[in-house]
């Protein structure tokens, strides 16, 4: 599988398996420039020092991955530790009330747009896309997030610019979602059967945007995408039936994992494994 920080998608040639393995070890190493902080920190806990970072995986008793597997890359085998426990979507504590401000104009079509939460400098990408969307026929949403001002991005009418909404409650209005490829709100656009443009900043964006590309729930583009790239990704997706298709048959999936997730048993395992522990020391 490819690592998470990698943007690969499901290796298939000798040349992607070629590629997976050099970003995983690419990863490892990245990770291990940190070890001696690790160790000092595991030394402090009484806990013995690792001569490699990943070993951390193996000496767990649960590796729980908050996603849900019919999302992930296909792995040739698991280590018995790991779990798949579904996506954990919490609502944002910015998040705001919401008003619909859509026009009386039921023929247009409307769109989310979804800032990352985090600071990655992405003013300039989200002022293109504006540009583009107004470029077009349709109508949307813009949620800024917490790190970009409303006052520092041009927007026309049928942009309406925001510092919150509940994205639940807004994706029942629209028909596309546009996003930089956070966890949740790829999510979230699945679980409500709606094509996604992903244009990712950051390394685990990326990951998630190869795996939309892959479940052929939506395109994706680089961060450094041209107006007219992403107003002609807009239009496909809007004309697309496939993409919204695809993205009903997954969510049905992803909420059926989030109803049955094994969160709940899977800490209450854990609880049981140290209380025994506790009871041999």
């Amino acid at each position: 599988m490819p690592p998470a920080t990698s943007g690969l998608g499901q290796p298939k040639t000798p040349k992607e398996r070629a590629e997976v393995g050099a970003a995983s070890a690419a990863l490892a190493a990245a990770m291990n420039a940190s070890l001696p902080i690790l160790n000092r920190a595991r030394v402090d806990f009484g806990l013995p020092v690792l001569l490699d970072v990943m070993d951390l995986f193996d000496q767990a008793d649960r590796v729980l991955l908050a996603i849900s597997q019919a999302f992930d890359f296909e792995a040739g085998s698991l280590p018995g530790s790991f779990r798949y426990i579904g996506p954990l979507l919490d609502v944002p504590s910015w998040s705001r009330s919401w008003q619909a401000p859509w026009s009386a104009r039921p023929d247009c079509p409307r769109a989310l747009i979804a800032c990352s939460t985090g600071a990655q400098g992405q003013r300039d990408l989200f002022q293109r896309v504006i540009n583009a969307v107004g470029a077009i026929d349709i109508e949307a949403v813009f949620t800024t997030g917490p790190n970009l001002d409303t006052a520092d991005l041009r927007a026309p009418k049928s942009v309406h610019l925001v510092r919150g909404a509940p994205h639940d409650s807004v994706m029942k209005d629209v028909s596309l979602v546009i996003s930089q490829g956070g966890h949740g709100t790829v999510t979230r656009s699945i679980i409500n059967a709606l094509p996604q443009l992903v244009l990712p900043m950051g390394r685990d964006q990326s990951a998630n945007a190869a795996r939309v590309d892959a479940k052929g729930v939506g395109l994706r583009l680089g961060p450094t995408a041209s107006e007219p790239e992403i107003a002609a990704a807009i239009k496909q997706l809007i004309t697309g039936r496939q993409f919204k298709v695809a993205a009903r048959k997954l969510g049905v999936i992803i909420k059926a994992d989030i109803d049955t997730s094994p969160l709940v048993h899977e800490m209450e395992i854990l609880a049981a494994i140290g209380r025994r522990r506790r009871s041999r020391s």
